[in-house]
């Protein structure tokens, strides 16, 4: 397993507990944790890992937000709690726009974007900063 995907596992294993703890399930099996990295991609689980090491997360027990994200955004939850369960169940899309988000993180940042999470109807949006129209035309008078 690669670094990055070691620094997933570990802290996925802490997220995982932290819903169980939270719900009252019991702690899954090894063959949970390994569905779990068959399904999300060694690119995906080393994504979320870089992005964790990053500082790009900001992780809070089964509930994450990303940096610079506005404030009123998020947080957003790892897991979901289903009646008929006995395990968390993962909210798979989330793991996949983490990766994304982290993978596109600096080339945005070099490219002068921001980049946003869950960002209106978009997944991840990435923009160029537009300065602020009053100043623009505060500018255009002046001339």
């Amino acid at each position: 397993m690669s670094y990055y995907g070691g620094v997933f596992l570990h802290h996925f294993r802490q997220w995982a507990r932290a819903a169980c703890d939270s719900w009252s399930y019991s702690e899954p099996r090894d063959d949970f944790f390994d569905r779990v990295q068959d399904r999300l991609t060694d690119s995906i689980v080393e994504w979320i890992g870089y992005g964790i090491q990053a500082g790009l997360l900001i992780e809070d027990g089964v509930h994450f937000n990303l940096c610079e994200n506005a404030p009123e955004k998020g947080p957003y939850k790892w897991f979901s709690k289903r009646a008929d369960a006995r395990e968390p169940q993962c909210n798979w899309e989330y793991y996949v726009q983490v990766a994304f988000f982290a993978r596109l993180w600096e080339p945005c940042r070099h490219a002068a974007l921001s980049l946003t999470f869950e960002d209106e109807l978009m997944d991840l949006a990435a923009r160029r900063a537009v300065q602020d129209r009053r100043v623009q035309a505060g500018r255009l008078i002046r001339r």
